[in-house]
């Protein structure tokens, strides 16, 4: 999925593993740390489906889990940024997961340019089908056919109406 070489782009200094390679990360410029910031601040207010509070208030957005990877030549025109957002859902077992995710991708797919590839993955370890999830949430055909559901769309609207309110 991710081709060699490229900078991830973290909050910390350390090592990660992104589908099954291991990246070593740096201490981001303060440039960077205010991106990602904003990244973290278009879908934070996203309010949970179920309850009246934030994705960030539930602790299910944190901005530890929203990582950039910056493409190999950023001068070429066809350069993507590489944007994984990596949720924690409150529950293992939490029936609505696919759901959030898909409201978080398309809020930033909305709010981006076209130069980012926006990733949103459940984070691992923390619900009991996040393969199947994340699996979802990265099938663009699937994604497609769910936005067309108008009653899902409602929800999705709903959840987002705290981010687009002055």
């Amino acid at each position: 999925m991710l081709s060699l070489p490229c900078y991830f782009l973290s909050w910390d200094m350390g090592f990660i593993e992104v589908d099954g390679r291991v990246y070593r990360f740096y201490k981001l410029s303060s440039a960077i740390q205010q991106l990602i910031i904003k990244f973290t601040d278009l879908v934070a207010p996203i309010t949970d489906p179920e309850h009246p509070f934030s994705l960030a208030s539930l602790g299910v957005v944190k901005l530890e889990d929203i990582h950039l990877v910056s493409p190999p030549d950023p001068t070429k025109a066809a350069a993507l940024s590489h944007l994984l957002v990596e949720l924690t859902p409150t529950v293992t077992h939490c029936s609505l997961a696919t759901v959030i995710g898909l409201c978080v991708r398309v809020r930033l797919d909305q709010a981006l340019p076209p130069s980012f590839r926006v990733e949103v993955k459940i984070k691992s370890g923390t619900h009991n089908q996040s393969d199947e999830v994340n699996k979802q949430l990265a099938d663009k055909e699937r994604v497609a056919a769910a936005l067309e559901n108008a009653q899902l769309m409602g929800v999705l609207r709903n959840m987002m109406k705290t981010c687009l309110e002055p």
